[in-house]
């Protein structure tokens, strides 16, 4: 490593030089912390540096910290932020967090100190998981310029390094789905099973796993043929939550079959359910359980939905995928984009339109023939 300076400046200042690094021109930026002792940073413009070294400057006249946190990213992502934010997120999303703090955060760049942290070093992490397909390059970074947006709020360090890193782009694949005679082949193959409600809801209105698993009866209303979404199955069943967000919070109309489906269900869990388990029944109030009464396990209904479509030669998908099947359904019907958008709770019409974009051309193209028709001659 190579440095020559540019220009001297008054003692207490700092100074600025050019410099290389492995081979690659940089400009460095040092500065007195006190103590006798001095901290570099190395920047890729000279512009860089002289704003780090300003900001650094005037910190040290009030009194504060110059120097970036030499503390591990591990022991700040565990000590300190994650347990910040128990306080204030979903349980679920702090699970999601938490695993991807353990199983991709830390083995990736847990032992590089804040200090240290660049953005060539998070894009070269990003870029090797994202080659080794084992995430959303993209989610991991998310979560990491979080982690690090606090950090700098906090003052353990002066630059977001995630915010400039690259980020390889993983192409979307579009969703898989049900077509119509696949739709209704997988309604006979679960009809007269324990959950065929269950099925049948999510196919009918799009539900999300987790709001199907907390819906309570109360928010059914049989009559009116309607329910309304107002919290969800935490993961493993850990608890309930407010919908992901305010768009999520919605009422939804229950087709004919799903609402027959449903008091179907609800006759069976008084007649058959309860008394089956006699003592051991725990009232919950949801309309999908155990047959004990707690709230179904996800991995349970997941294990019996692959078996059901294995033994009927249907497409192997994913219970998410029930929920795409209404959307490209409904879009396949004609049924206007914001309205969908509203049965599915997406917060932005481009989100709809994106999702389901492989079922766009088809609706074009009929829109040009019912226009044909419209106004063609003879």
């Amino acid at each position: 490593m190579k440095a020559a300076k540019t220009k001297k400046r008054a003692s207490g200042e700092g100074s600025i030089s050019k410099a290389t690094v492995h081979g690659r021109p940089k400009w460095r930026a040092c500065i007195s912390v006190g103590n006798g002792k001095r901290t570099s940073r190395y920047f890729d413009t000279q512009a860089e540096a002289v704003k780090f070294l300003q900001s650094a400057s005037v910190r040290k006249a009030r009194g504060l910290k110059v120097a970036d946190s030499d503390q591990k990213l591990r022991v700040f992502l565990r000590s300190v932020w994650l347990p910040a934010m128990k306080q204030t997120i979903r349980a679920s999303t702090f699970e999601s967090y938490s695993q991807i703090v353990e199983n991709h955060l830390i083995p990736g760049l847990g032992e590089v100190p804040l200090s240290k942290l660049t953005p060539q070093k998070v894009t070269g992490f990003l870029t090797d998981r994202h080659e080794n397909g084992t995430r959303s390059a993209e989610h991991l970074r998310r979560v990491l310029r979080n982690a690090l947006g606090f950090a700098m709020r906090h003052e353990l360090i002066f630059r977001n390094v995630a915010s400039l890193a690259s980020c390889p782009k993983k192409e979307p694949k579009p969703p898989k789905f049900l077509t119509v005679d696949e739709s209704k082949r997988f309604l006979s193959a679960v009809k007269g099973h324990r959950l065929e409600a269950l099925y049948a809801v999510a196919l009918a209105c799009g539900l999300r796993f987790s709001e199907a698993l907390g819906l309570s009866w109360e928010d059914v209303d049989l009559d009116a043929r309607t329910l309304t979404v107002r919290r969800q199955l935490g993961r493993r069943g850990k608890g309930f939550s407010a919908p992901k967000s305010k768009s999520a919070l919605r009422t939804v109309p229950i087709p004919g079959f799903a609402v027959e489906a449903l008091k179907d269900h609800r006759l069976r869990q008084e007649l058959q359910d309860r008394p089956l388990a006699g003592s051991r029944w725990k009232e919950t109030g949801l309309v999908f359980t155990s047959t004990v009464g707690t709230p179904c396990e996800e991995r349970n209904v997941r294990r019996d939905l692959y078996r059901i479509l294995r033994e009927n030669g249907l497409p192997a998908i994913r219970f998410h995928d029930l929920r795409h099947s209404c959307a490209t359904l409904l879009l396949a019907q004609g049924v206007d984009p914001r309205t969908i958008m509203q049965i599915l709770g997406h917060s932005q019409i481009t989100l709809t339109l994106q999702t389901y974009s492989h079922v766009l051309p088809t609706l074009t193209q009929d829109a040009a023939e019912k226009m044909n028709g419209l106004l063609a001659d003879g």
